[in-house]
């Protein structure tokens, strides 16, 4: 045997595996063709990212229950379908906007759209107007995912993508840490009416930050040599769709943990909290590691956690048990969040920031959207903890793909 010719490919692969992605971007030095300023703008863009995400959780894991009272367990799954279903139309909509709309422009819209409508909840409409109410708030959502993500790889070094995506991913994951839980206990609570005017001005105030935007963003964002390639296009990317394909099961997981958990457990507002934490840590934590490890070898532990938290969350529907689990879980998830957002980055040309972003975002939704559809009929069949363990198939199935992945010679953008 070649023992030391063995041992050099080994230390190559390795090292193939630890060293940073770069994109054409960053390989070119690229920016914006607007531009714009990499720093001074991110604090304001964090501010209203965080904002709308705030918004956004607040009622989270509200209206799936107001849903229910109206339309049972279907109806609740139906809420998050809707919900995601609009945010996706406009999540796939949302790059061409940008290539002619001022960002500053579509963020304002979407904060609006966020806050606004949600005050029609504390009528406690019937299910067909809720789920209209619901729809204008996932279009206001589809808009900030994009344009807020998007607009990252604009105000920092393209070499320090992954802790800026880090940063900007905690920062929209803390309004996930509270926020559904402050949702439900104010549902519950002798001050539920408060819940819906909180959701809609938490979103509002965040206007006031848009002028910053504005400075820094005069023109819209497009690629710097004319118009970029559509979604349907980079979707025939094998290295996008790869890494989306990993990331799918995760978004239908995290679906289930805030639409099907207040249902099943009266620890709910605890575990949500958990499972918050969870994943706006690793979001966080595997932002700088994303930066100098290979994603592929990261995918594997972080959806073999994430599989093992959901399982055991179906185990432990309460106590400390669901505790620890949904934060398993949230950690699996949350570190394969950021993992893929970088890799998906690191794939696209120069100025197409907007598309990745895009195809990231909708990858995510999509998830949450067609999982609150389908775990919502397994619900009403099998019961809620079966919801759990069909997500956990899911990401085991995508776990295994990573592994596959993992055996095949890495490759470079």
């Amino acid at each position: 045997m070649n023992i030391i010719g063995d041992e050099l490919a080994t230390t190559g692969r390795l090292r193939s595996y630890l060293t940073p992605t770069q994109s054409p971007a960053t390989k070119a030095g690229g920016s914006m063709r607007t531009g714009m300023p990499r720093q001074p703008a991110f604090p304001a863009l964090l501010g209203i990212s965080g904002a709308g995400f705030a918004g956004l959780y607040l009622l989270f894991a509200v209206v799936p229950v107001l849903a229910a009272t109206e339309g049972g367990r279907v109806g609740a799954g139906l809420a998050t379908a809707v919900f995601m279903g609009a945010t996706v139309t406009l999540q796939a909509l949302t790059p061409r906007l940008m290539a002619v709309v001022r960002p500053h422009v579509l963020l304002g819209a979407s904060l609006l759209l966020l806050g606004l409508p949600t005050v029609l909840y504390a009528v406690r409409p019937s299910l067909v107007p809720l789920l209209l109410i619901t729809a204008l708030r996932g279009a206001g959502f589809g808009l900030v995912t994009v344009v807020g993500t998007g607009l990252v790889s604009a105000y920092t070094a393209p070499e320090r993508r992954g802790a800026a995506l880090g940063v900007y991913g905690l920062t929209t994951s803390t309004a996930g840490i509270a926020s559904p839980s402050i949702g439900l206990l104010l549902l519950h609570s002798s001050a539920s009416q408060t819940t819906y005017w909180l959701g809609a001005a938490v979103p509002v105030a965040a206007l006031g930050l848009l002028f910053v935007i504005r400075k820094a963003s005069p023109g819209p964002v497009g690629a710097e040599d004319g118009p970029g390639r559509t979604l349907r296009v980079a979707w025939r990317d094998p290295r996008l769709r790869a890494t989306a394909m990993l990331f799918f099961p995760c978004a239908v997981g995290y679906g289930a943990v805030y639409t099907f958990l207040p249902l099943l457990s009266a620890d709910a507002p605890a575990g949500l909290l958990a499972f918050g934490a969870g994943f706006a840590a690793a979001r966080l934590g595997f932002g700088r590691v994303a930066d100098v490890v290979r994603p592929a070898l990261l995918a594997v532990p972080l959806l073999g956690l994430a599989a093992l938290g959901i399982v055991a969350t179906a185990t432990f529907p309460g106590g400390y048990g669901l505790i620890v689990s949904v934060a398993a879980a949230g950690a699996g998830m949350g570190g394969m969040a950021t993992v893929s957002l970088v890799e998906v980055m690191s794939a696209v040309r120069t100025g197409e920031s907007p598309l990745a972003a895009a195809m990231w975002n909708l990858t995510f939704d999509v998830g949450i959207a067609s999982g609150g559809l389908a775990l919502g009929v397994v619900a009403q069949l099998a019961g809620y903890r079966s919801v759990f363990v069909v997500s956990a198939v899911a990401i085991v199935l995508a776990l295994a793909g990573a592994v596959a992945q993992l055996r095949r010679p890495p490759t470079r953008a």
